[in-house]
């Protein structure tokens, strides 16, 4: 029997590795996955929070690494609250460069992870205080959230990743109207649990209208569908609701 010797396999490995990085970078340049979504919910302040924006960009924004500490900015004229920091057990929440080959036309690689650098910066997060006008917290609510907070027609290729979410459907992240505490006051820090998923935005399945997005309208709250519905200027419900205790994230 032939004995493979250390050579043949050093050379074997050298080809399958090569073999494998150009079947990876074939499956992203094949790919309809052309945004990154995540949204996460901050159950003590009722806070729905969301980010999305191109695949391609410098960063990957993956916010998936457990609860993350949230500081929030003053809520504008339409509910949304910018959140102006972000921080994980070390620090600022970092993000990864994104590969060379992954990256749009004309960008050069980043050297270095990128810190979280609040609602204006990249891998930027907005919320919206989830509660209805009496307090009250259902799946509804979480939907009408969210359709506030993304500035974009046509935005089916997102919305269905939080409508299969357990986000308003179990007892910890609901709230009838006779349950809501009138007592509880919003926080301007607390903690976000996030889900992030790829999605197909271009040429996926949308709404009726045909989806135009503009990243940067996005992240700055213009842009949104004139009838969807708005929270108080302040971003706090009437009456808002007691908290719960679980993330309420996808099973």
């Amino acid at each position: 029997m032939r004995r493979i010797t250390k050579p043949t396999i050093a050379v074997f490995t050298a080809i399958s590795l090569v073999v494998l990085s150009g079947v990876a970078l074939a499956e992203h340049e094949d790919s309809n996955e052309d945004t990154l979504f995540s949204f996460g919910y901050d159950e003590e302040n009722h806070v729905l929070a969301v980010n999305s924006g191109p695949n391609d960009g410098l960063y990957v924004c993956e916010f998936e690494n457990g609860a993350l500490t949230a500081q929030y900015g003053e809520a504008d004229d339409d509910g949304v609250i910018p959140v102006d920091a972000l921080d994980d057990a070390d620090g600022p929440k970092e993000f990864d460069p994104r590969l060379q080959h992954e990256l749009a036309e004309g960008l050069t690689e980043a050297t270095e992870p990128f810190a979280y650098a609040g609602a204006d910066g990249e891998c930027r997060v907005a919320g919206v205080v989830v509660a209805g006008p009496n307090g009250q917290i259902n799946h509804g609510q979480f939907m009408k959230a969210f359709k506030d907070l993304i500035e974009m027609k046509g935005h089916g290729c997102l919305n269905r990743y939080l409508a299969q979410s357990t986000l308003g459907k179990t007892e910890s992240t609901k709230i009838a109207t006779s349950d809501v505490d009138p007592e509880f006051e919003f926080s301007q820090s607390g903690e976000l649990s996030f889900k992030t998923f790829e999605a197909d935005c271009v040429h996926g399945k949308k709404d009726t209208d045909e989806t135009t997005v503009d990243w940067e309208d996005q992240a700055k709250g213009k842009g949104k569908p004139e009838k969807t519905g708005k929270p108080d200027k302040t971003g706090k419900p009437d009456q808002p609701g007691k908290s719960g205790a679980a993330p309420g994230q996808n099973k």
